[in-house]
């Protein structure tokens, strides 16, 4: 909220400076006694209407479908059912590609099965999932947390020789999706990796 409040004082700010003096008139301004101006904030108008506002429909039935199709790739991921998560991926497969150059670079589900068997994907079972916020008009970031097969929680610690000052561990992921031109919302972003 401070944000919003300072946005509006700098624009009350910038408007007041398209009258400044200059030159012998801003000397003459100068040697004039201060002007105060006092307002309540709450009272100006907010430069955003609610419709434009990014976090103005979250509960609503776009956030519970973007949750949803998460939860559904996730467990998907975690069951071993990769064609059916491939239809709910919507990011990049170029790292995938490079580290499979003997698979079809066409089959997506392929690819994803090998980065969750071979290449160090932890695709395990969610802990919880939470709602970092809204991305965009058509999208949302969530955090989630994982669970090692023991049920205990999934932790990304140090890599390659790293400490954990460095690099602490860490047990929340970010995942955006978004909903695609056709009104799907698919998952931009595959679970961390291990090497």
């Amino acid at each position: 909220m401070k944000s919003l409040y300072c946005l509006v004082l700098l624009s009350v700010l910038l408007s007041a400076c398209e009258s400044v003096p200059t030159g012998d008139a801003l000397l003459t301004a100068m040697a004039q006694p201060t002007k105060t101006f006092v307002f309540n904030l709450t009272d100006l108008p907010s430069p955003i209407p609610a419709t434009q506002n990014p976090n103005a429909d979250i509960g609503g039935d776009d956030f519970q479908n973007a949750e949803q199709a998460l939860l559904d790739f996730l467990e998907e991921l975690s069951a071993g059912n990769y064609k059916e998560a491939a239809e709910l991926y919507g990011g990049g497969f170029e790292i995938m590609i490079e580290h499979n150059p003997d698979l079809d670079p066409n089959n997506h589900a392929a690819l994803i099965q090998n980065a969750c068997t071979i290449n160090g994907a932890q695709c395990l079972k969610v802990e919880s999932v939470a709602l970092d916020h809204k991305a965009a008009v058509n999208g949302y970031i969530f955090l989630v947390e994982f669970q090692n097969e023991d049920g205990t929680l999934f932790e990304l610690g140090p890599c390659c020789g790293g400490n954990e000052t460095d690099t602490p561990p860490r047990s929340s992921f970010t995942f955006t999706v978004v909903k695609d031109d056709e009104g799907q919302f698919l998952v931009m972003d595959m679970p961390p990796s291990m090497p």
